[in-house]
């Protein structure tokens, strides 16, 4: 059953219950009030009644009291309302006189000091009787006094059939109320109900327009944050599916061109007999590519790793770590005509040295192959607010802004040309943006072209440190 006819029928029932029991209750009460009212006047009356037939026996004597009150109830009931009826009898049960209305007065018994009273039905006619026992002389008698009160039962099942009226009404207008009401409380839900069968279809742009500001709104509220954050992760995970397709495609373009140009090679050495310049061309060519194709199973293997390793940091010299990078890359500089300028302010870092070597080595490789020889690169390193920053800069070609934002993916390479000819693979930053992650930083680029571009990264500084036995590592 639907959530609005839950709410419709709960609300019906409330009606029905609540109109049901009080009016019941209120009719009822008004009953009883009216009926004890009824009582009291009928045993008023009674008395009224005793005291006449007193008076009558007190006048007529000892001899004639049973005649003179006989006469004086006949004339009681000719001056009573119609309905009336009066019965007299003594100690004995003996009827006295009676007269009056129909009704069957069978007798409720003298009551010393006191009176009864009763309600009873006669086929469809309800009756009050009321009996008061009274003195007269030496005797003791009982009056009888009976009278119609069918009327106050009809208006009881007046006031009831009204009710019933009035509840039909209230359930009618509670049904096309609550019905309205409840149509729009779970209209909301309705388009929550039908934007998720939608988002299951794969529209994952359904938004539900937030109305209010009670749970439903919220609600509401939440269904959307949800969505947009499901939307970013389904738009990621295309993304990253779509960088595996590349990776692949890339990967096998990169093998699969220089391979077969190798195996051409191969054979031709292997099955013709060349001039020494030609045989010497053909395997410097499979030699060349043989180590671009080893640097780039050895940069994949590092990126693998790079996935599973558990790094080992702790607080290093950043003098020592950058001062060592200058060392061992200086021949290699020397060897295209440039050269690496370090500034390093001496502080602590927690990093995994051999990691971030590799990072900076990649980022100083990357600075010479966009660099003309006898350029200079420089690498800084200085504190600041945010940790330590550690930036390669080159003076070469820079880089287009729109291609900032690729340069870290895996075989992605601006210029394809230049790169293949300096045994690049367009691995070298995808490894670096890895090792940064692991450091929980990420890669900084800000590049003109034909200016040069900047890279920079925010190393975590340590509070203290102390010198290692090794000269550069702290503990």
């Amino acid at each position: 059953m639907r959530f609005g006819w839950k709410v419709l029928l709960c609300t019906l029932l409330v009606i029905v219950l609540s109109l049901g029991t009080g009016g019941t209750i209120l009719v009822l009460r008004n009953f009883a009030t009216i009926r004890d009212q009824e009582a009291a006047s009928a045993q008023e009356e009674n008395l009224l009644f005793s005291s006449v037939l007193i008076t009558a026996a007190a006048s007529a004597g000892t001899e004639a009291a049973r005649s003179a009150m006989a006469q004086a109830g006949a004339a009681l009931v000719q001056s009573a309302q119609d309905g009336w009826s009066l019965r007299l009898y003594d100690d004995g049960g003996q009827t006295v006189w009676e007269g009056g209305a129909t009704a069957d007065a069978s007798g409720l018994g003298p009551l010393e000091g006191g009176c009864l009273w009763r309600i009873f039905q006669q086929e469809e006619a309800y009756y009050l009787q009321v009996a008061r026992a009274f003195t007269a002389g030496e005797d003791r008698y009982t009056l009888e006094t009976t009278r119609d009160v069918s009327g106050l039962f009809a208006a009881r099942q007046a006031q009831f059939a009204t009710l019933r009226w009035v509840m039909a009404a209230a359930l009618l207008g509670g049904a096309l109320l609550m019905g309205l009401l409840s149509y729009g409380v779970t209209r909301p839900v309705r388009q929550l109900s039908a934007a998720a069968r939608r988002m299951a279809r794969g529209e994952y742009a359904q938004r539900v327009k937030v109305r209010g500001h009670d749970e439903i709104g919220e609600l509401t509220e939440n269904f959307d944050a949800m969505a947009q954050a499901l939307e970013e992760k389904i738009q990621a995970l295309e993304q990253v599916a779509r960088q595996r397709e590349e990776f692949v495609a890339s990967f096998a373009h990169e093998l699969k061109t220089p391979l077969t140009a190798m195996i051409g090679y191969a054979d031709m050495i292997r099955s013709q007999q060349m001039d020494p310049e030609k045989a010497f061309r053909a395997a410097n060519y499979i030699f060349t590519e043989g180590r671009r194709l080893e640097s780039l199973s050895l940069k994949l293997l590092e990126l693998t790793v790079m996935r599973r390793q558990d790094f080992s940091f702790r607080w290093t010299s950043t003098v020592w770590l950058i001062e060592g990078i200058q060392g061992f890359l200086e021949p290699v500089m020397e060897q295209y005509g440039m050269r690496l300028v370090c500034t390093v302010e001496e502080a602590g870092v927690y990093v995994d040295p051999d990691l971030i070597k590799t990072l900076l080595m990649n980022l100083v490789d990357n600075a010479r192959k966009a660099s003309e020889p006898g350029s200079e690169i420089d690498i800084h390193g200085g504190r600041e607010a945010s940790g330590y920053r550690v930036t390669v800069t080159d003076h070469g070609r820079g880089i287009p802004q729109e291609e900032l934002s690729k340069i870290t993916e895996a075989f992605y390479m601006v210029d394809k040309s230049r790169a293949r000819a300096q045994n690049g693979a367009g691995l070298g930053l995808a490894l670096c943006q890895q090792i940064a992650e692991a450091h929980q930083t990420k890669l900084e680029f800000a590049s003109r072209l034909g200016e040069g571009t900047q890279v920079s990264i925010v190393l975590r500084m340590a509070q203290r440190q102390r010198r290692s036995r090794r000269g550069g590592g702290a503990a």
